[in-house]
């Protein structure tokens, strides 16, 4: 699927196969978007992974 969406990109670019600024604004904008939402759920993951393995000292 990746590689047919670029391959899409590509063809839709023509030729020449220059970027605009604003594409590429908008894709690290996109993965900006998309990897903070994910380091926030990892680093929560492994706070509750760590204060459930830890040992109870009571």
């Amino acid at each position: 699927m990746p590689i047919l969406t670029v391959s899409a990109v590509l063809v839709w670019l023509g030729p020449d196969g220059a970027l605009s600024e604003q594409i590429l604004q908008v894709v690290f904008i996109g993965l900006a978007g998309l990897t903070v939402p994910h380091m926030i759920v990892v680093t929560h993951e492994n706070h509750h992974r760590r204060a459930s393995t830890a040992p109870d000292l009571s």
